[in-house]
């Protein structure tokens, strides 16, 4: 007979509550079923396979002391706040269904009197606004479906930090599909992230027809591993690292023409330099590019090795990086 359990933590770490939950997974077997809600202090959230570049402006994020978090699941990018609340189906393969994962989400959205709905792209929507996006991780034995619910959360804020670097990237990585969103507390006066919470947990005991037990993190792992986990997803090679290899481009026009500062990127460093502009002398254009090579692919570093080119041009290329937010 299968158990349905209810992992509910207080900690708003983001790290801490995603190391959690892919640590469930190697605890779940067919006889267990576990609901996990929690809510993170401010953080952008990228897919697995997702460029952060291309989703957001790490630098912006590190000035407003938001945290960039990659993590183990596919899907795209998401803004958290504490008017966010995420919701984890952790079940084993057998028992997985996304519908009917979907419908306990559904169930309890409805009880405030909202109408929403369930679209092809994995979303819950009201009058195709979204108010909620998923993301999966299968594994050999075990199965997990995340989301997130925009409760009351800040837009504005979301718009902002969700706003690519200023650059130009070319890669094959999955992109994010912005959707038109909307909060549910303007659609509802009653809803709250307390009482969906209790809505969440019914909707879940009513679909799988049992009631619930709680559990607390230590009966997943011990706190050494969630914390060995949480560090190895904190590291510049699992945030920065991790995505594809990628083309990116700068350009801008100086007194001496039009430069533009093609870069290939692998694993967070610079693989390849070229620049482009015919005001440039070709010597002075290769050996600037040349000093790029093997250089993190962080603004103030191509800044610094720019500097170390003791020639004009290259010190005018090396104040126009570094104010290029990447």
């Amino acid at each position: 007979m299968m158990k349905t359990f209810l992992l509910e933590t207080s900690s708003l770490n983001p790290y801490y509550n995603l190391a959690l939950e892919a640590l469930a997974m190697k605890t779940i077997d067919d006889r267990h079923a576990i609901l996990h809600l929690w809510q993170s202090r401010d953080a952008v959230i990228i897919g697995k396979h997702q460029n952060p570049w291309a989703e957001t402006t790490p630098k912006r994020l590190n000035r407003n002391n938001i945290s960039l978090v990659r993590r183990f699941s596919g899907g795209g990018t998401v803004f958290h706040d504490l008017g966010n609340l995420n919701y984890c189906f952790i079940h084993d393969k057998k028992n997985y269904d996304v519908a009917r994962q979907m419908n306990v989400v559904l169930d309890a959205v409805r009880a405030f009197n909202i109408d929403a709905e369930f679209n092809c792209r994995n979303d819950l929507t009201v009058n195709q606004k979204k108010f909620s996006g998923s993301a999966f991780c299968l594994k050999k034995n075990a199965a997990l479906h995340h989301g997130t619910l925009l409760v009351d959360a800040d837009t504005d804020r979301l718009s902002r930090f969700l706003k690519p670097a200023d650059i130009k990237i070319i890669d094959k990585g999955i992109k994010s599909t912005r959707s038109d969103v909307v909060n549910l507390s303007a659609l509802s006066e009653t809803i709250n992230i307390p009482d969906l919470k209790k809505a969440l947990s019914q909707s879940f005991a009513d679909q799988y027809g049992k009631d619930l037990s709680i559990i607390h993190p230590s009966d997943i792992a011990s706190e050494n591993e969630v914390d060995t986990l949480v560090k190895s997803r904190k590291t510049p090679e699992w945030l920065y690292g991790h995505c594809m290899p990628f083309d990116a481009e700068f350009s801008r026009t100086f007194s001496f023409g039009k430069v533009t500062l093609l870069l290939h990127v692998k694993k967070a460093f610079i693989e390849t330099a070229k620049i482009q502009c015919s005001g440039i002398d070709d010597n002075i254009r290769f050996k600037i590019a040349d000093r790029l090579i093997g250089v993190s692919f962080d603004n103030e570093c191509l800044s610094m090795r720019l500097k170390e080119v003791n020639h004009a041009v290259s010190h005018t290329l090396s104040d126009w990086v570094k104010s290029i937010l990447i």
